[in-house]
């Protein structure tokens, strides 16, 4: 799988709690929208994550190496310092979940302020586990809007 990009990836939790990730080795496919679909509905600005499940995670901050934790669990765990997640929001996630292409480490900015102040910032909106073919080829699956 071709991966030349980084992103960051932000999980706010039910508690209030920032938690940043920084994925190195992945491939971001960003669009801007205005096209008209097949069906005569309007695209937003879309993104799709492809994130290899080999994956290095580094907390921003520390330099840490994350490991991942399913989205139900990341949010119920006591150190999320040493975990990353990435979901769209629902019952079983953190509060909020987005992504940044780069390195990008503002913890006290909303969503809405770092969409204001960075290109390619996507609000998660689906999540596909691709756990099929050669070991290169299993990734994540990610959807952003």
């Amino acid at each position: 799988m071709y991966t030349p990009h980084s992103v960051t990836v932000y999980n706010i939790c039910r508690d209030g709690t920032v938690c940043i990730a920084f994925l190195d080795g992945v491939f971001l496919d960003a669009s801007s929208g205005g096209g008209v679909m097949k069906y005569g509905a309007v695209s937003e600005d879309a993104a799709a994550l492809f994130i290899p499940l080999d994956c290095r995670a580094v907390d921003p901050a520390g330099g840490q190496e994350q490991s991942f934790c399913e989205p139900g669990a990341f949010d119920r765990l006591d150190n999320r310092g040493a975990f990353w997640t990435i979901g769209p929001r629902d019952r079983r996630s953190c509060a909020d979940c987005f992504f940044v292409r780069g390195k990008v480490v503002e913890p006290e900015l909303s969503f809405a302020e770092i969409r204001d102040r960075y290109a390619d910032v996507f609000r998660v909106s689906s999540a596909a586990v691709r756990d099929f073919g050669s070991e290169r080829m299993r990734h994540w699956q990610i959807g952003g809007k």
